[in-house]
Order: structure tokens, then sequence, then C-alpha cells
């Protein structure tokens, strides 16, 4: 979401046609009118690409020279332009790095980053990418709590990063660091609008949302 808007904004951006369609379904169903859902992938650059679809898993679609399904790749930058989000969430199936390169301006306002990425080559370039930004990574384990991501670091197939920027470095403490986590999982299995009301308090909490003049 946005920090320099009166109405929070939640940028969705998502290829896969069937996917596109059930994500504006439910934001409709439950009153989200603030997701904007772009029927788009993002990487480095603007592109036409294609995409690798996944019989077994419908959100497991990947880009790839082999896929069957053309598709409008742009970078995010040029979709957000000058807003200055709070949190930006990846899960692009090995193509993380490519999103980020495309998010290079985005990322000068500091943002929490989540993304969820494969075992590969890439892996060590996606940290050493976040870390000369200036940002700590974290990984968050089975237990629900955040440990700090040391180099090198061998992984399970899939991991979920958080990277914090230097400016919130205070909040992830031995004191928050158990807390957020199971907060988080949380929000995922709540009534739909408990969860937007809890994290849209825990977001001005942590200076991340925007506060109207008055």
């Amino acid at each position: 979401c946005s920090r320099n808007s009166r109405q929070q904004r939640v940028v969705a951006c998502e290829p896969v046609p069937n996917i596109a369609d059930t994500l504006e379904r439910n934001c409709r169903r439950n009153g989200f009118d603030e997701v904007e859902v772009h029927r788009i992938a993002l990487g480095a650059r603007q592109a036409q690409v294609m995409l690798a679809l996944n019989s077994e898993n419908p959100g497991g679609g990947r880009v790839a020279d082999f896929g069957t399904l053309p598709v409008h790749m742009f970078a995010l930058d040029q979709i957000i332009a000058d807003a200055r989000p709070a949190l930006i969430k990846i899960d692009v199936e090995g193509h993380e790095l490519e999103v980020l390169r495309g998010a290079n301006r985005t990322l000068d306002a500091e943002p929490v980053v989540v993304l969820e990425y494969n075992r590969g080559p890439h892996r060590k370039r996606i940290f050493r990418y976040l870390s000369d930004r200036g940002y700590s990574l974290y990984i968050v384990s089975d237990a629900l709590a955040f440990n700090w991501l040391r180099m090198p670091y061998v992984t399970p197939d899939f991991e979920n990063i958080v990277a914090v920027p230097k400016r919130l470095a205070h909040i992830v403490s031995p004191a928050t660091a158990i807390d957020y986590p199971h907060l988080l999982l949380w929000l995922r299995y709540a009534p739909p609008r408990m969860a937007r009301q809890v994290g849209n308090f825990v977001l001005r909490k942590l200076g991340l949302s925007h506060k109207p003049a008055d």
C-alpha cells in the first residue's frame, strides 16, 4: 500500500487469466476497493514473455522460454510510478531477482520486502542485491520466528524471506521477532474484514500507513 495517499492502495500483478479473475471476484465480494489488479508479469524491463503453467499448482506458473501463454511483462517501477509502498510481496517461482531489478527506484522508498524463492544459482545474488541496498534479511522458520539470515546459507527447496530496511531495523528484536510471524499467520486465516482492520492497525503502529491531515 502507498504511504503518500489518503486511501491505502494495493497493487496486485497476476498474469494468469483465471487466477486474476478469481482475485478480482474475491476483492469485489469482500469490498476491497483499494486493490488494483494488473494482468501482467513483472520483471526487469518491459517485454513480451512466455509463461509456463503448472497443471498441479495453478499458482506455480513461471516465466520460461518453453512456456505456452504469452503475457506482457513490465518493471514494477513502471507500474507504480512515484508511489512509495510500505510493503512488497514477491512470489514468482524463480524470477525474483528480475522483479527486484525492475523495482530499483521503488526500493529507494525502503519498503519491507517479503519474498518466497526457490533453490537455485540466483539465490545468493538475491541476498546480495538486497543487502547492498541496506536491508537486513531474515527467514521465517517452521517455528514462526524470525531468524537472522547468514551467508552462505543452505535452504530447503522453498524459503520465505523478510527483508527489513534500515529505517525499520528497530522493530525486529528478540521481543518482536516471535510476535510478528504469529500475527501474519493469524491474518492469513482471519475473516477478511477483521484481518484488514488488524493489518491497518499494525501498519499504523509501525508508521507505514498514511495519517490523513486534520
